[in-house]
């Protein structure tokens, strides 16, 4: 059984096209939780308009928070198998199965496991920007905890995960996706597929976005600019909720992060240690992330 985990809010604009895209890759017996935060606009007119029973609307938390509304849809979800969907994206096709099928050749003794795959970056009107990530990524416990690759659109991951996140939600502390991808990476297993299986749509209102090249790490104001998720308290979150399960080794890595604010010498680890070398990217995106790190900017 399948899970789509929906978070919506006045998302009219694109809300039909969305799930139109998903339903015809759904099973008579999957479900569509869609969790509205309190729209005003027509959306959940438009998600009613499908009258397909897959489809279940749930009362989201109303507090302005998107992963406080995704941690509501996955309270509901009752699947083997448990996607995130935003409002304004199209899914090509395969993503379905696709993430399925990679995640029962990882999956074993009930390991949590996750999956996510590339995107097509595309603007408002559905026109292909770029790829959204590097065909090739090396991902290791250290950069999962300073870089955020896998967008919640883009993941697919299996009960035993699911388990492990209803039991330790955060609350909107982490965004969910990012919560989701370290708690797979520390405890379970991560799988990344170079396909791009959605239209990861980039326009003014989206709460979360990927920057395309042109706009990263280039410019004075980005090298300054706020991180939309701060290292120190994500790994410090990490510690307090799964402190007990996760070995010593790895410890020592979330504890280096989560004494980045306070002390030079992990600041200087995050920046040149190879045990947080990045996934991807050569020198200069290198020297780029590193000074950030030292300024304190993540």
């Amino acid at each position: 059984m399948i899970s789509i985990c929906l978070a919506t809010y006045n998302g009219s604009q694109y809300i039909k096209e969305q799930i139109a895209s998903v339903l015809p890759q759904l099973a008579p017996d999957d479900e569509m939780i869609i969790s509205d935060d309190g729209s005003t606009d027509d959306t959940l007119a438009l998600v009613l308009s499908f009258s397909d029973d897959r489809i279940i609307v749930e009362k989201g938390p109303c507090r302005g928070s998107a992963p406080l509304n995704f941690e509501n849809a996955l309270r509901y979800a009752k699947g083997d198998y448990i996607f995130f969907c935003d409002q304004d994206d199209v899914w090509l096709p395969e993503k379905i199965a696709a993430g399925v099928k990679a995640l029962k050749r990882i999956e074993a003794d009930g390991i949590p496991s996750l999956y996510f795959c590339n995107t097509n970056l595309v603007d408002a009107e559905g026109h292909f920007i770029q790829k959204g990530l590097n065909d090739t990524l090396k991902l290791t416990k250290g950069n999962s905890l300073i870089e955020s690759f896998g967008a919640g659109c883009t993941m697919c991951f299996n009960k035993p995960l699911h388990h492990l996140l209803l039991s330790h939600l955060t609350e909107g502390k982490v965004y969910h996706d990012r919560w989701a991808y370290l708690t797979a990476m520390f405890l379970g297993r991560v799988v990344y597929d170079p396909t791009a299986y959605i239209n990861y749509r980039q326009h003014g209102n989206n709460t979360v976005g990927t920057k395309t090249e042109n706009e990263k790490g280039k410019s004075v104001n980005r090298l300054f600019a706020p991180h939309p998720f701060s290292i120190s308290e994500t790994a410090q979150t990490l510690l307090d909720y799964y402190g007990n399960l996760i070995d010593e080794r790895d410890k020592k890595l979330i504890k280096t992060c989560s004494h980045y604010k306070t002390t030079i010498a992990s600041r200087m680890k995050l920046a040149f240690a190879n045990d947080f070398k990045l996934a991807y990217g050569g020198f200069s995106r290198r020297v780029f992330w590193s000074l950030r790190l030292l300024l304190g900017k993540l």
